[in-house]
């Protein structure tokens, strides 16, 4: 790859996790005045809960099927990519159940009671969707589409900052929560349509 495709690429994607720190700044920010330090304790709680769960259940599948597929050879390509989705879909799905098996356990390690154990519900339910965004966009990295993944990226933030403020706002700890489901699913959402333009299953 040219020095100058990959320096573009590196700050397209450099651009993309700025506006996302962004984005969750503003959330932070948001929580903090709104709920007031123990909102942004929870959100730290709800997203240490989803980044565990999700690195087990994601299996490496980020990496490792971007890597498979961009080595593949032409009459190889189609298959691999077909297994990767096949796999992004059930591990998605061990995912969710993953969650549903331990937000209650992991509610009492973190609160000592089930005081907050349906928010972490909640906020777990991002799991399968980073599971599947995490699928999606290795689809666009071994397809080359650096653009679509740092746009869908900047899109997903954007989306989902815009409904989970109306949620923090109104809904309290229940709020915190759903603002990282909806910022989960948007950024999903928007992975998911860049995918199936860009990587069809027939490609």
């Amino acid at each position: 790859m040219p020095f100058a495709r990959i320096l573009r690429s590196s700050a397209l994607m450099g651009g993309a996790q700025a506006v996302t720190l962004a984005t969750a700044f503003v959330r932070s920010k948001l929580i903090a005045v709104t709920i007031g330090p123990s909102g942004i304790g929870l959100l730290g709680v709800f997203n240490t809960f989803n980044s565990n769960v999700s690195t087990v259940a994601g299996w490496g599948l980020g990496t490792s099927a971007g890597r498979m597929i961009a080595g593949a050879t032409p009459e190889d390509r189609e298959g691999k990519v077909a297994a990767v989705r096949s796999l992004g879909r059930r591990l998605a799905a061990l995912g969710a159940a993953a969650v549903v098996v331990a937000f209650l356990p992991a509610a009492y390690l973190a609160f000592d009671s089930q005081r907050y154990s349906l928010e972490l519900l909640v906020a777990g339910l991002s799991v399968p969707c980073m599971v599947a965004t995490m699928t999606w966009n290795s689809l666009l990295q071994a397809g080359g589409h650096v653009g679509s993944m740092a746009r869908t990226q900047i899109a997903g933030s954007f989306l989902g900052l815009l409904a989970g403020a109306p949620a923090v706002f109104f809904l309290g700890a229940m709020g915190v929560a759903l603002s990282i489901l909806f910022a989960s699913l948007a950024t999903a959402y928007v992975t998911w349509r860049a995918a199936a333009r860009l990587c069809p299953p027939g490609d």
